[in-house]
């Protein structure tokens, strides 16, 4: 009945109030009434009800109270207050949501794409239990599985309810308008169903297709489908021509996620049976395996499980499978990589920029206080507890960061824009931020934070101060002052440390990016042009045919007016994951069981090194004469040298490609060439092998074009050439300049965000120091009154003030430096060429904020030494 009359009372509360008004009313005309019986004029018997009855406001009080309403009246009237207060102030209320607005904003736009790049689930069935596995060898180097591997794998273990191999692959798309290179994968039939993906039209793969004599079969993605088929639901039992060889189409799926971009198109495992490396323990190819746990195992229960059955391998397989041990890896993990510790680090840096805001406006709300302290004390002496006015100051408060929490989601959703246009385009689901109801929640969240954070400081200063002090003249100079100007001034300190992190975090990350920038790659970006094209189909099968075609492109290019040198390799500069491979030099090196040297490989062509602009440091370059049937040769990179040779030259040594158990041909080094940045300019180079292009079976090549003209001039007219000589080529142009450019696009993000950040931290942290100063010069006018008429020059108020600044900032910085030294291990990862605890970097922020910090203070504190003495004591 109780919660009935509560719940009533509070969804019908003008009734509520209107019929207390009438029992109230009823009671003292009743008594009045009485009175006025017993002989009593009524205007004396009205006077002598009501103090017989009491303060009308007091019952309703103690009415309400007794139903359980005193507290949201109360609130009510808190709120209606506090929006009367904060329009009546309205360039502090616009400053302090301009500075929320900011603050959340950006926590807000960070908050979205970290939530749909590394916290949104994977679209899969229970991804949880999702993992990625490959080998590794005793060092920790992992490489990919072999297929006898993983049947063993998938025998054998009984840790995983399924297993799936894929292997990715390039084909092209021909009998289209206009052909395509297509990112494909050989899959196992247990592929889709452990990730619980279903054909959207048709089937998927079945068991029958993992062996040798599956059909010529594919299933397509459903972004191919739309794009190249203009989605056309008779797809399935049509043929599709894939690197010139016809497959039915039996179904169309959604793609799987990946970092490496979506997969276009997948075919039968089966259909790689016939390749002699497939089934060999030895030759570690492009595998991967896909795996889901048993539900209720653990991830170590499973690896440690799968290494028991690695080690049946290696007793059974020793030549193969020595040293070998299973690498293991969330699949979330394993599409994330890198990016989860750069958007954690982003959104620490963000959250330490509300912070400081956070801390402006607590300020502001102290200094407000401070203004108000006599209206606060009128009101303590009329009867308001000192936890109602606290009630009434957090209420404000929390009004602020609400209207801030709305200003800050609609200037998150402006942010968004510009931040995904500019986010690195390879980051996976970033077609999916968005402000959706799990962002909005963030912000509700942090505003509500945020406003008991900055109001707790002058709802505290609330409790402690005296009512009696502060209604007497000169209260300004009171202890309830000096407290106040100590939690300011402690305030600031905090303000400026974390400023000094920030900035401290966003200046090594610049330092990285010039150390990345300043990386000579081992050749000459600028004029060149690179055109990638693969060569596919029956009529590239002869590597005669592929030689050929590879002479004639060469020769047209070069051709072209304004070319100086053309060159062509399988890897160019700056491509990522392009191959690598295990090899020996007879006499130097050889295997050992779970220790194999690796080492990047390229397929070039003559004149590549002419064309890039990279050095031959000893032997020479490929010649004409490095063809089929000529002594099998190769050129290394000077980091493979000084690994083996560091005294001598390498040219006439042999070295041989393969991994334990394999026969690979030996080819005599003929050359060394200085290192060609092909992982990244802020990655450090690694050994890499060079072979003639016209010695090896030729599949994916870039042309790369030097001129005197336009690089996109040259792409156009060369697109022209190469289409000549095949009509079916799918060719991709760049220019080399945007692609070094673009190696470093995550770096350049990052930096770029956090930067960003810690010039709002310094911009803050300035405003704050300014306000601090400008505030004590105001409340102390009296005092500097006295002083000017005792003699006291402009220099030494000034000097007086410009102290306290210094001081302030100072003590921040020096907390500043020592949090950023308790954290340089997060950024130690994402730097490059600069250590964490780089001392000139810590001597520059130290150096900016105290300048910074030291030019906000002067401005108060000159404008307060110019006070004039009669003006600044009349005043008071």
């Amino acid at each position: 009945m109780r919660l009935r009359s509560f719940l009533d009372a509070m969804l019908r509360r003008s009734r509520l109030e209107r019929r207390m008004d009438a029992e109230i009313r009823f009671h003292l005309e009743s008594y009045r009434d009485d009175l006025m019986r017993q002989g009593v004029p009524r205007d004396e018997a009205m006077r002598r009800a009501r103090l017989e009855f009491g303060g009308i406001g007091t019952s309703k009080e103690q009415c309400r109270e007794a139903r359980g309403l005193r507290w949201p009246s109360e609130v009510s009237q808190d709120v209606r207050y506090g929006l009367r207060s904060l329009r009546k102030s309205p360039g502090f209320t616009a400053v302090a949501l301009l500075t929320l607005a900011l603050g959340i904003g950006a926590n807000t736009a960070i908050f979205s794409v970290l939530r749909a790049v590394v916290l949104r689930p994977l679209p899969y069935p229970d991804p949880a239990r999702l993992v990625i596995i490959r080998e590794q060898d005793t060092h920790g180097n992992s490489f990919s599985v072999t297929w006898p591997d993983f049947v063993d794998w998938r025998g054998q273990s009984r840790s995983f309810a399924a297993m799936a191999a894929y292997s990715p692959a390039r084909l092209l798309l021909t009998g289209v308008e206009r052909p395509a290179l297509l990112n494909a994968a050989h899959v196992s039939a247990s592929y889709f169903p452990l990730l619980g993906v279903k054909a959207e039209l048709g089937r998927t793969f079945v068991s029958a297709e993992d062996s040798a004599g599956a059909g010529f079969v594919t299933v397509l993605s459903d972004a191919l489908w739309r794009s190249a088929f203009g989605a056309d639901p008779g797809i399935v039992g049509r043929t599709v021509v894939l690197s010139g060889s016809a497959y039915a189409v039996i179904g169309v799926v959604e793609p799987y996620l990946s970092r490496g971009g979506p997969v276009d198109a997948y075919l039968p495992v089966g259909l790689r049976a016939g390749d002699p490396s497939f089934n060999n323990r030895g030759a570690h190819g492009s595998m991967h395996v896909l795996a889901r746990l048993v539900p209720g195992t653990s991830f170590g229960g499973a690896r440690a499980s799968l290494d028991t059955v690695m080690a049946r391998l290696e007793k059974q397989f020793p030549a193969s499978n020595a040293g070998h041990r299973t690498y293991m890896v969330p699949l979330t993990d394993s599409m994330t990589g890198e990016l989860r510790r750069v958007f954690y680090v982003l959104l620490a840096a963000v959250s330490l920029v509300l912070l400081i805001a956070c801390v402006n406006v607590a300020n502001l709300l102290l200094a407000r206080a401070a203004d108000r302290q006599k209206e606060i004390a009128v009101r303590a002496s009329l009867g308001a507890s000192r936890g109602r006015i606290a009630r009434q100051m957090m209420v404000e408060s929390l009004l602020l960061a609400m209207a801030g929490g709305v200003a800050g989601v609609a200037c998150g959703a402006a942010l968004l824009g510009p931040l995904i246009h500019f986010a690195p385009q390879q980051i996976p689901r970033l077609d999916t931020v968005r402000i959706d109801p799990g962002v909005l929640a963030f912000s509700l969240a942090i505003s509500l934070a945020t406003g008991v954070l900055f109001g707790l400081a002058p709802a505290l200063q609330v409790m402690r101060t005296d009512g009696n002090g502060a209604l007497k003249e000169g209260s300004r100079n009171s202890t309830g002052s000096r407290s106040r100007s100590r939690l300011r001034a402690g305030l600031i300190v905090t303000e400026v440390m974390f400023a000094t992190v920030l900035l401290t975090a966003s200046m090594l990350l610049l330092r990285s990016l010039g150390a990345a920038l300043a990386v000579d790659p081992g050749f000459r970006a600028g004029h060149l042009a690179a055109l990638d094209v693969t060569l596919l189909g029956a009529k590239y099968e002869p590597a005669a045919a592929g030689h050929q075609f590879l002479a004639e492109a060469s020769r047209e290019l070069a051709a072209i007016p304004g070319v100086e040198a053309v060159g062509a390799a399988a890897c160019p500069p700056l491509q990522k994951d392009c191959g690598d491979y295990w090899y020996e030099v007879p006499g130097r090196t050889h295997f050992t069981p779970g220790n194999a040297d690796d080492s990047l490989f390229n397929i070039v062509g003559s004149g590549y090194f002419a064309a890039i602009g990279a050095t031959v440091l000893q032997g020479r370059e490929f010649n004409s004469s490095d063809i089929t049937g000529a002594p099998p040769v190769a050129i290394i990179n000077e980091t493979l040298a000084r690994k083996w040779w560091p005294r001598d030259s390498p040219v006439g040594w042999q070295v041989k490609f393969g991994g334990p158990g394999e026969k690979g041909p030996l080819y005599e080094i003929v050359g060394v060439v200085r290192d060609v940045n092909r992982e990244g300019l802020d990655a450090p180079p690694e050994p890499e092998i060079f072979l003639a292009a016209a010695q090896a079976r030729v599949g994916r090549l870039a042309f790369l074009v030097r001129s005197s003209l336009s690089p996109l001039e040259v792409v156009s007219l060369a697109r022209r050439v190469l289409h000549r000589l095949d009509k079916d080529l799918a060719v991709r142009s760049a220019v080399v300049t945007q692609t070094m450019s673009q190696s470093l696009a995550e770096r350049k993000f990052t930096t770029a965000l956090l930067a960003a950040f810690g010039a709002l931290a310094l911009t803050l942290a300035g405003v704050g120091i300014f306000g601090v100063i400008a505030y004590q010069a105001a409340q102390q006018t009296h005092e500097i009154g006295i002083r000017k008429a005792l003699g006291a020059r402009t220099s030494d108020i000034v000097g007086m003030y410009s102290r306290r600044a210094a001081v302030l900032v100072m003590s921040g910085t020096l907390l500043g430096v020592l949090c950023s030294l308790a954290s340089s291990r997060l950024l130690a990862t994402m730097l490059f060429g600069v250590k964490p605890w780089d001392w000139l970097t810590l001597a520059a922020a130290v150096s900016i904020l105290t300048a910074l910090g030291l030019a906000a203070g002067y401005i108060p504190a000159r404008r307060a030494g110019r006070l004039d003495a009669m003006a600044a004591l009349r005043q008071e």
